[in-house]
């Protein structure tokens, strides 16, 4: 293709993209604008078009990235559960280390006296 590259779409079908645009970079913008508006505004008031003036697409270019409204905000609680799971997980994972060395310092005090 002459001076583009190819984005791969979610269905598998592949599509010219103009060259200089990035759509690893653009999904991560429409991530950040959907969040933003949608804490400032609230889900309903935010419309498609308002997330792609946000990050300076046209509005159809956004159902490349995701089928919906619906399905975008789907997508950013299920990833911010995900984060939160992780984040938890280490923290556990960090006492429990935490909680087993004090024993193991306690046994050896132990054992000393």
């Amino acid at each position: 293709m002459n001076a583009r590259s190819v984005t791969v779409l979610k269905n598998g079908e592949q599509m010219a993209r103009k060259s200089g645009s990035n759509g690893e970079k653009t999904a991560q913008q429409l991530r950040v604008a959907a969040t933003k508006l949608f804490a400032t505004n609230g889900y309903a008031a935010v419309s498609m078009r308002q997330i792609a003036r946000e990050i300076g697409v046209q509005a159809g270019a956004l159902y490349l990235y995701t089928p919906d409204k619906q399905s975008l905000l789907f997508d950013l609680m299920n990833q911010h559960m995900e984060e939160l799971l992780q984040i938890t997980t280490i923290y556990q994972n960090g006492l429990i280390l935490y909680y087993r060395m004090k024993f193991l310092v306690v046994m050896k005090q132990l054992m000393i006296v």
